[in-house]
């Protein structure tokens, strides 16, 4: 499985660049995706994302390399590349040389927690500066529903959603085990 793996992250590594080559010899046209997602029996939006990291190639030639390696495959580069989108190019070539050396055997959620703290340890003002950014876009919206209900949706700083978030849901709430349904079967 191993191999199968390391030949999976190659081939995609491979894709990546063909689709990269054909999009900068169509001058980065949208058309390219509408192209390809037919071909590759995708959807239009996975076609663009695939298309959009591909044209982001030549800022992360350490997770490239780690990908001809069969190291690392596309999902985790894709997450590297949102980490890195809104950062300088010298940035994230020094994103990309400090997580090419972090990959290990990463599952995506603590790939994107690795990347995060890079990025952090990379651009502290950038990341500051975007943070209170974010927070500004900060709201609540109440979402009425059919049958008497409604639903709440919280856009809110991390570490304010996980100390409210519990503490307002226990208390509006309150967690009920299941009903269990018993049979004679059952018994």
């Amino acid at each position: 499985m191993i191999a199968a793996r390391q030949w999976e992250c190659r081939a995609q590594a491979i894709k990546l660049r063909l689709l990269g080559r054909l999009s900068r010899l169509r001058n980065r046209s949208r058309s390219v995706a509408d192209e390809l997602a037919p071909e590759l029996r995708i959807s239009r939006q996975a076609a663009q994302v695939e298309v959009a990291v591909a044209e982001a190639l030549p800022r992360p030639p350490n997770l490239l390399k780690a990908m001809d390696a069969g190291e690392l495959d596309v999902g985790k580069l894709r997450r590297a590349s949102e980490a890195t989108a809104l950062l300088s190019d010298d940035r994230a070539r020094k994103v990309d040389e400090i997580a090419a050396k972090r990959i290990g055997d990463k599952n995506p959620g603590a790939w994107r927690k690795a990347l995060a703290r890079v990025v952090r340890q990379v651009d502290p003002k950038g990341v500051q500066d975007r943070t209170e950014a974010r927070r500004k876009d900060r709201k609540v919206e109440l979402i009425h529903e059919p049958d008497s209900m409604a639903s709440l949706w919280l856009y809110l700083p991390a570490e304010v959603a996980s100390t409210e978030s519990p503490r307002r849901c226990s208390s509006t709430c309150p967690l009920t085990p299941p009903s269990r349904s018993t049979t004679k079967d059952a018994n």
